[in-house]
């Protein structure tokens, strides 16, 4: 039986960092025997790295409150559809990377409803860009 991972993350340098984590993953699986399916919100690195996307975050992402308003009823599908996904496909394992809003109130969503399943922040949201 296939372990399953999801990997959530929304910003360019998540995708980049989650591509090399994807690709690093599929490797040491490869080495160890192991079968491994990732699915992810990302971008086209994650993508290309192999993670089968649940959503692309490379049109939603936005710097700025004013900026970001055309944005929010996508990634609030966004998010619906991936709760809905993950509970009739529940993974082994959760992985976030920064994108402190979406992710942190996944997580929180997640542990709640799978209290089994670890949540792991990968690369957490630096302080210094929130305080």
């Amino acid at each position: 039986m296939a372990k399953k991972i999801f990997i959530s993350t929304g910003e360019v340098s998540g995708d980049l960092q989650g591509a090399l984590l994807v690709k690093a993953l599929r490797s040491r699986a490869r080495d160890l025997g192991i079968s491994l399916t990732i699915s992810a919100v990302g971008g086209d690195r994650m993508a290309a790295a192999g993670a089968d996307l649940l959503g692309n975050t490379s049109d939603i992402g936005s710097v700025g409150l004013l900026e970001s308003l055309p944005f929010v009823l996508p990634a609030w599908q966004l998010q619906r559809r991936i709760r809905k996904s993950l509970h009739e496909n529940p993974p082994d394992l959760v992985i976030l990377i920064d994108y402190m809003g979406p992710n942190l109130s996944l997580g929180a969503y997640l542990k709640a409803r799978f209290p089994h399943v670890p949540v792991v922040y990968y690369i957490a949201p630096q302080a210094w860009v929130w305080s």
